[in-house]
């Protein structure tokens, strides 16, 4: 239902009897507030001229004018205020809280299962790989090249393909690189070359690259920030998720269908995503996207409330936004940390403590139980006391994960039990930092910068760049220490990078980032 208002300061009480204000607020030129209220609450704003005309953003040289901000309490409903063409009028389109509740379920849903599906072309290789190898008489170096092919473009990707998607649109190149994924694994069965399979599961990590970066992107103007840590936490694990059904359907067709049906098969899946994808609606009907004049931009670039005016931010300037450097180091070295034990611990505990193949699989298990409930805990206090601070959230957890990490190898000679605990503390307490750096932390920093939605494809992709290049080293890293040193040294090196993180963590976070006007309302935070 719309109503027609005329653009004046005010105050009332909403349907549900939650009160609202409304108030006319001095802004500079051509600029639109946008922030939000309590927990659950949203606002909207108009920038009206002096002689009364309500507009969004003033045009060529207009005068300076006011924000008309709607503040409705926590149980109030989901208001957007936007400019009509009548003089002096402005058109209040009302979102129920149950209506928005229900596009923001949905759509979360919806970029789980895009996520998930992601996986079905990256993980049927892993399963099939003896099977690949025997059948084409490769050598275990050449399939080793295969996997390297994929790293490699997929790290290096994550560079160029995300900032792709803020010029061309964040849905058009995930959708574009399922289709090209999928037609990748079904061509990997068709050719026996090497050089040709590398060729294809290379332009399939390229392809993937930008899959995480760009749904970070999609996902974060749905949630106001008091939300965004629980909605990407809750999303974040899809990668457990996606991971694990790719892995069992793929020995099931194993067994049933062959190598070849096991990696094209898998890949179905993701095509159908990728073209559920296409049909969603992933532009929040609240929000609608307003182009600033760059000199208000200018007046204003410090603050978080206030999206740049052009759409064009080069890759230089975003890579200089401050504090993003530290949340790469910060990656990087986290990445390191979980990749290491995510592929190495069912070797070790084989190795050192003579449990048999199975057995230590199953343990290791235990580590990515612990991640899953490690990524929702982290969103969930991170929303609740560490909003626009979560890389502080980030050091804690670090600093119990270096002395979890350090004491490892004693729980381990303690017993199964000890071992679990242990293992599954340390899949927790990695898994937090690992799903706020590349999400959460990213857009709460481009936001305290001045910037929004245009660039955190763009910088998302950076620091998951940064973070997939320590995940590839790691691999090396970790053969040569424990072979070279010795397990115990391996353990004291993850404690040291964890340790890193702690520093790298505290130096990415802005100690300014509420200014002092914005301190008296304690959910006033950006939303754009």
């Amino acid at each position: 239902m719309t109503t027609g208002t005329t653009a004046r300061a005010g105050r009332g009480t909403a349907r549900d009897g939650a009160p609202w204000t409304r108030e006319l607020m001095p802004v500079s030129e051509g600029v639109v507030r946008r922030r939000t209220g309590g927990r659950g609450t949203r606002t909207r704003a108009v920038t009206v001229a002096d002689d009364g005309e309500a507009t969004e953003g003033l045009g060529d040289d207009g005068e300076a004018g006011h924000a008309v901000v709607y503040t409705f309490g926590s149980e109030g409903e989901f208001l957007r205020a936007r400019a009509n063409k009548p003089r002096s009028r402005v058109v209040e389109e009302k979102f129920p809280r149950e209506e928005v509740g229900r596009l923001q379920r949905n759509t979360l849903a919806g970029m789980f299962a895009s996520s998930s599906a992601a996986y079905f072309v990256r993980k049927p290789l892993s399963v099939v790989k003896a099977p690949v190898k025997d059948a084409l008489g490769f050598t275990t170096g050449t399939m080793g090249l295969i996997d390297s092919a994929f790293l490699l473009t997929y790290a290096l990707g994550q560079f160029v393909m995300p900032a792709l998607g803020d010029r061309v649109g964040a849905k058009n190149v995930i959708v574009v690189g399922g289709v090209v994924s999928c037609a990748c694994c079904c061509m990997f069965g068709l050719v026996s070359a090497p050089y040709v399979l590398m060729a294809f599961w290379a332009l399939n990590g390229l392809a993937q690259a930008a899959s995480y970066p760009l749904h970070v992107k999609l996902l974060n103007p749905w949630y106001a920030a008091r939300e965004r840590g629980t909605a990407m936490g809750i999303w974040a694990t899809s990668q457990q998720v996606g991971a694990t059904a790719a892995t069992v359907l793929a020995a099931y067709l194993l067994g049933s269908c062959g190598w070849k049906l096991s990696i094209a098969i898998p890949a179905l899946f993701t095509l159908f995503a990728a073209g559920l994808l296409a049909f969603m609606n992933l532009d929040p009907p609240w929000l609608q996207t307003t182009t600033y004049k760059e000199e208000a931009l200018q007046k204003t670039k410090k603050r978080a409330d206030v999206e740049p005016a052009s759409k064009h931010v080069s890759f230089m300037e975003i890579l200089a936004i401050p504090r993003l450097k530290m949340l790469m180091l910060s990656y990087f070295c986290v990445k390191i940390v979980r990749y290491c034990l995510l592929f190495w611990l069912p070797y070790f505990l084989s190795q050192e403590y003579k449990m048999s193949v199975a057995v230590a699989g199953y343990m290791s298990c235990i580590y990515d139980l612990g991640g899953v409930l490690g990524g929702l805990a982290c969103g969930i206090i991170g929303d609740k006391y560490f909003v626009g601070k979560r890389t502080m959230l980030g050091a804690l957890s670090c600093a119990l994960l270096t002395f979890a990490i350090g004491g490892y190898q004693l729980a381990c000679s303690m017993g199964m039990l000890a071992n679990a605990i242990v293992m599954g503390l340390i899949g927790f307490l990695v898994a937090g930092p690992d799903a706020m750096l590349g999400s959460t932390a990213v857009a709460d920093c481009c936001e305290q910068a001045g910037y929004g939605q245009e660039v955190l494809g763009t910088a998302a992709g950076i620091v998951n760049g940064m973070g997939s290049i320590g995940a590839v080293l790691q691999g090396a890293l970790t053969a040569l220490i424990a072979e070279k040193y010795g397990w115990g040294a391996l353990f004291v090196t993850l404690a040291m990078l964890s340790a890193l993180s702690i520093v790298t963590m505290l130096a990415s976070t802005n100690p300014q980032f509420v200014e002092p006007e914005e301190k008296e309302d304690e959910g006033a935070v950006a939303f754009a």
